[in-house]
């Protein structure tokens, strides 16, 4: 989270230890990934112990953003000043550093600046800049991205659950992480597993009261590196919190008698292996986490009765999942697990063109795992058959998609059937159905799965494939990361904040108006301007009704409650833009939907699945 572009990076390194005792691969390729072309200086260390010694042509060659290698001693301040000379140099030729800037946005940093506090919320800022004249929504959102990128606060625009919070101290932040993740006692006695009462011994009291110790857990959980967990002791209510990258090395045993030879498998390959993969995907499936078994580089699931293995092998740059249990199940905890790392994936911008996805040959682990995305293309081509490298037999391409996702519809076989005629295999594709239960919307559900089903069609919606104890929120994320949503509009719908949560999770995961299909129903009244104000009304008094309850009761008992705050903010800032690109869209009514029994809504969903 603190590796950004616009930034100029020094990597320093020893000159005691080779190329790759300093990992020096290890760290370009990483700040490749996070900050694109950001410009480098290598920096070698202790040239009076011994001169750097690196292959300086080769490693410019592959990473031509370094700009200089500069050899220092800090022992007797040989160097220095070539650095700083350079690193004046190298800032000079930032193209934002010489950016001419409105007077009034000078004005909104100072006002920030002087704030007195280590956050305020996206709204806190929008008002700190209208008090400075900076008006215009576009000139709020540049000026935000500047200061974030001059380092004078830490903005999280394209972080969903952080995206609301501003921090105006960023060194606050990092340093009190760094020293609750690099507290000794915490890493070989407690073994990552913190209690809440413990963080005072961590942190100095006089930068980090008592009273902030809640704010930075929160941040940290927010960041993806740790999740609470709470417990009784005798009568007494405790929370600890669980931080995956501090957890032991070593996997834990657990049920000997579970066997995995007819598991169900799946792979990511990566060029580039950031060590944080793993340890936020255990922080966003803890809830799922199989009789507490996790540890630094894995962790064990457990979902309707299917029971997953993921675990990192760092050397490798690899990730291995394996799935038993119900049959009927597997492909719906795989469906999970895939969709978390796809997001995580998405966060960073390096490896997310770049992780190849891998399917493994049933009972062959001799045989290289087969690229997932080759399959696809062997499918659409009609190709039904092919020999692996390292194989001799022919291998069934619809045999080993079957076993990662639900039967489809290879997309040469995708058509308009003439006949409506059911049959015996419906296929399910990555098609959900958003809506609000009840009324007019169910029942118009009710139709179009019918319709669907009848065409070979089954359509991903909450009361079929939820499932009895299943994570709302990991559902509702899986429609928003779905390629293609039907979404039946209603007042109703625009005053939920589940629905609205699924319809900002379906925008935020990128080309909105390909992957929408909307039905708007005639109480929905988007189509004039006076109407659409109504529910950014309803969801301001949300707000304000909540913010006054949380008013009313201790900061340590808010846990949760904040995202809540967090949710309704993001509904209220994104509801007129969502609206008026929905109104804009023509669509049919729901009666001429129902008359045509939702054949255009179909032609259209499917011409979207099989692009």
């Amino acid at each position: 989270f603190f590796l950004s572009e616009r930034s100029l990076y020094l990597l320093v390194i020893s000159n005691r230890f080779d190329e790759s005792t300093n990992q020096v691969e290890h760290w370009l390729r990483l700040i490749q990934s996070f900050s694109d072309s950001s410009p480098i200086i290598i920096v070698g260390n202790k040239i009076d112990e011994r001169p750097l010694d690196i292959d300086n042509y080769s490693i410019k060659k592959k990473y031509p953003n370094i700009c200089a290698f500069i050899e220092t001693s800090c022992k007797n301040n040989f160097g220095i000043e070539q650095l700083k000379k350079e690193i004046f140099h190298q800032i000079s030729r930032f193209e934002h550093v010489s950016h001419l800037l409105p007077k009034s946005w000078f004005i909104a940093k100072s006002l920030i600046e002087n704030v007195g506090q280590e956050f305020i919320t996206r709204d806190d800022y929008k008002k700190i800049c209208m008090r400075a004249d900076v008006e215009n929504s576009c000139d709020q959102e540049s000026l935000i991205k500047y200061l974030n990128d001059l380092g004078s606060l830490l903005s999280f625009q394209h972080e969903p659950q952080l995206e609301n919070i501003i921090v105006l101290d960023p060194q606050w932040i990092s340093h009190g992480i760094y020293k609750v993740l690099n507290d000794k006692k915490l890493i070989s006695e407690y073994q990552g597993l913190l209690e809440f009462e413990y963080i005072q011994e961590i942190l100095d009291p006089r930068d980090y009261p008592q009273n902030k110790h809640l704010f930075l857990l929160e941040i940290m959980e927010k960041f993806e590196l740790c999740f609470p967990s709470r417990f009784y002791v005798g009568s007494e209510f405790k929370s600890r919190y669980k931080i995956p990258i501090l957890l032991p090395h070593q996997q834990p045993t657990f049920d000997n008698d579970l066997t995995w030879n007819d598991a169900s498998q799946f792979e990511y390959h990566y060029s580039t292996f950031p060590v944080s993969i793993i340890s936020r995907f255990i922080v966003r499936m803890h809830a799922n986490v199989y009789k507490n078994t996790c540890w630094r580089n894995g962790v064990v699931l457990e979902a309707d009765g299917s029971i997953a293995l993921i675990k990192a092998v760092r050397e490798d740059k690899k990730i291995f999942i394996r799935i038993i249990g119900n049959p009927n199940t597997r492909l719906g905890l795989l469906g999970a697990i895939r969709t978390q790392f796809r997001t995580i994936h998405s966060t960073i911008k390096g490896i997310r063109d770049d992780v190849q996805e891998r399917v493994p040959l049933p009972n062959q682990p001799h045989v290289p795992p087969i690229s997932y995305d080759h399959l696809l293309t062997l499918e659409s081509k009609g190709i039904t058959e092919f020999i692996p490298e390292g194989y001799d037999e022919p291998v069934s391409v619809k045999d080993l998609l079957d076993g990662i996702e639900p039967r489809r519809i290879p997309k040469e076989r995708s058509f308009l059937p003439q006949s409506p005629a059911k049959p015996k295999q419906p296929v399910s594709k990555e098609i959900f159905v958003s809506y609000a239960w009840g009324g007019d919307s169910e029942a118009i559900v009710n139709q179009l799965d019918e319709e669907f089903q009848q065409r070979g069609v089954i359509i991903v919606r909450d009361k079929r494939d939820l499932g009895f104890k299943g994570r709302i929120k990991d559902f509702m994320q899986q429609i928003g990361a779905g390629k293609a949503a039907i979404a039946v509009i209603s007042e109703k719908y625009l005053k939920s904040e589940n629905c609205m949560f699924e319809l900002v999770e379906i925008a935020q995961n990128g080309s909105f108006y390909d992957r929408i299909f909307p039905i708007v129903l005639s109480d929905a009244k988007i189509y004039r301007p006076i109407q659409r104000i109504r529910f950014i009304k309803h969801w301001e008094d949300q707000i304000a009704e909540l913010n006054e309850a949380m008013q009313s009761v201790g900061q340590a008992n808010l846990q949760g409650f904040r995202d809540d705050i967090d949710l309704y903010q993001k509904i209220r800032d994104t509801i007129a833009e969502l609206t008026n690109t929905l109104k804009d869209m023509n669509t049919l009514t729901p009666d001429m939907h129902q008359a045509s029994n939702f054949d255009d809504l179909f032609t259209a969903v499917m011409e979207k699945i099989n692009e």
